[in-house]
């Protein structure tokens, strides 16, 4: 066991989690664990180490000084990770000066196991490399991608590929827009041509072009600069059942027109039909984003099938009026079929006297 103490010194808090999460933070902590999942492997059943039975996710937290991150399925092999481990994470990595091999995408193959994959706050190559990435993992269920940047800005139209089995079993997708402190760095609305703004239509591209299996969608509103936009991206997933906005007090508001460029995202669709899902979720919307989207519920077919809504306001800006009109209309044409109904407004009381 000498040879693990090593690798335990350069793990902080995700080493301390409850003995579930395993944080890699350098190339000697990943050389070490290799090195253990490895021999392990190789030990007699009811010899083997108890405590590679609890690791659940594995999280690689690259180092900006002395990257690591691009060597991580090379030296840590899929086919040595317990079957246990299901997530992975990948945290601050940059490929801005170190882009992975392809070989990086046929090693990542090899994790059959995962079920979820986080990225959070990456820079990444392309969209392609996030394709590719997303799609080495056959049988991922879960994305997340919080905090996403791409250095090749060229707005791209995805269709479907044969290279993407590995998201044939995808369910869920989590869409968060990066931050900078004091203002939103996806407030590009006022710029249509911004770089931030090609970033955000290419990575709804991405999402666009896997199967069409996924049920579950959590968006955050500063993706898209319309309600037309929102509209023709969810019409993507005729499977879906759930759908969850959310936004900032400082996010974007729509705007009342499409540009050229929404079109072009979803291979230049101007209209696509929304078919009812079950269960709406509003959080910390701006006020105009959220009276739009209780009217695109309220004229399709969801309003009649809406088993489930919840609305978390915070934004006491806007026509607050007319939200609240339009959540009283949707409740009154959903009628027995809502099941729950969960509204939060931390408004002061004392304006409403």
């Amino acid at each position: 066991r000498a040879f693990l103490l090593p690798a335990l010194y350069h793990l902080n808090s995700y080493e301390c989690r409850g003995r579930t999460t395993l944080g890699i933070r350098n190339r000697a902590a990943l050389s070490g664990y290799a090195r253990w999942f490895r021999l392990n492997k190789k030990k007699p059943f009811g010899e083997q180490s108890t405590y590679a039975d609890v690791v659940l996710a594995i999280v690689v937290i690259d180092d900006s000084h002395r990257p690591f991150a691009h060597l991580f399925p090379m030296m840590l092999p899929g086919s040595n990770i317990p079957p246990a481990v299901s997530s992975l994470h990948f945290h601050c990595i940059n490929w801005s000066s170190t882009r992975p091999h392809n070989r990086f995408f046929d090693c990542l193959a090899f994790f059959t196991g995962i079920k979820k994959l986080e990225l959070i706050t990456c820079c990444l190559s392309s969209a392609w490399d996030l394709r590719r990435t997303v799609s080495a993992l056959s049988n991922l269920e879960i994305l997340i991608l919080n905090s996403i940047q791409l250095l090749d800005r060229l707005l791209l139209n995805f269709g479907s590929h044969p290279l993407l089995k590995g998201v044939r079993n995808l369910q869920r997708i989590q869409l968060v827009a990066s931050e900078c402190p004091g203002t939103r760095t996806l407030d590009r609305w006022n710029t249509p041509n911004s770089p931030h703004r090609m970033i955000s239509h290419n990575i709804l591209a991405v999402c666009a072009s896997f199967p069409t299996r996924i049920t579950s969608l959590e968006l955050d509103v500063d993706f898209f600069c319309s309600i037309a936009e929102l509209a023709r991206f969810i019409s993507r997933f005729p499977e879906l059942r759930n759908l969850a906005t959310f936004g900032y007090p400082t996010s974007s508001e729509w705007r009342n027109t499409a540009s050229r460029l929404d079109g072009a995202v979803f291979g230049g669709e101007t209209t696509g039909y929304i078919r009812p899902f079950s269960n709406l979720i509003m959080r910390c919307v701006p006020t105009t984003c959220a009276r739009e989207l209780l009217a695109l519920v309220f004229t399709t077919e969801t309003c009649g099938r809406l088993t489930d809504l919840e609305v978390g306001h915070s934004d006491s800006i806007g026509p607050m009026a007319e939200v609240v009109e339009g959540i009283s209309q949707v409740l009154k044409t959903c009628g027995p079929a809502l099941h729950a109904f969960r509204w939060s407004w931390p408004c002061d009381r004392g304006l409403l006297l």
